[in-house]
């Protein structure tokens, strides 16, 4: 059982990967866990935090991370944690596309672990669909890599690599933010901002400033060397 903090290790900042739970959920990634488990200072995912609102419910089972699941998320009430609900969520979120349940419970809890390996009802269960895990480079791609910039699209866009399974083509850019080059990877997300996925960009940020709104067909004309290429191949795509 790997025990990772990433306060504890020594690493440039390039290497840093902002909270101990995204962190554990490379680890489990890496040595194909068959269970993650966050023990945390709160007993789970509730529908609102429960020090403000008396009719808060601890939500015992996630099988979708839905906006209105996000939307639960506050930020961290401890004194000793970093990134709170949220970067449990998103800790989620890549677990799942792994293909890997992850079980987000309070670690003071006498017996919490066998409890959890149990399925036996402790804290929040995030289950992924089964069959679904993605290969290891998309993984690597979507957890690992360090973010260079974000490519947003238009709702057409969004439902066809959501839905449909399509790359990210420049027609359906929006926009490009931040500044990056060819095989950073970048964030893709909605015109409401919302994380679609992450994966590897076949423009520069200064091309994508060129291009985004375009069909292959005319960038081909002015730019051959890119004709064909989409913005981020599905191949190279990890969608959260």
């Amino acid at each position: 059982m790997p025990v990772v903090n990433e306060n504890d290790t020594v690493s440039v900042a390039e290497f840093a990967f902002g909270d101990n739970d995204t962190l554990g959920a490379i680890v489990a990634t890496l040595v194909s866990a068959d269970l993650y488990v966050i023990l945390s200072d709160v007993d789970g995912l509730y529908t609102a935090n429960p020090q403000e609102d008396p009719d808060a419910r601890l939500v015992p089972l996630v099988r979708e991370l839905t906006p209105e699941i996000a939307a639960m998320a506050g930020g961290s009430t401890s004194s000793v944690g970093t990134g709170g609900m949220a970067a449990k969520l998103r800790a989620a979120r890549a677990s799942m596309a792994a293909g890997i349940p992850l079980v987000i419970c309070r670690g003071r809890e006498g017996g919490v672990l066998l409890r959890a390996a149990c399925e036996d009802g402790v804290g929040t269960r995030f289950e992924p669909v089964e069959g679904s895990h993605e290969g290891a480079r998309k993984l690597w791609i979507g957890l690992a890599e360090v973010v260079r910039g974000t490519l947003v699209l238009d709702d057409g866009a969004r439902r066809a690599v959501v839905e449909s399974g399509a790359s990210v083509l420049p027609v359906g850019v929006l926009r490009a933010e931040g500044e990056f080059a060819v095989g950073d990877v970048v964030n893709v997300v909605g015109a409401d901002g919302s994380l679609v996925g992450r994966g590897v960009s076949r423009y520069s940020s200064d091309e994508m400033a060129r291009v985004h709104g375009l069909r292959l067909d005319v960038i081909a004309r002015f730019m051959p060397e890119r004709g064909g290429q989409p913005a981020v191949h599905r191949d190279e795509l990890l969608v959260l």
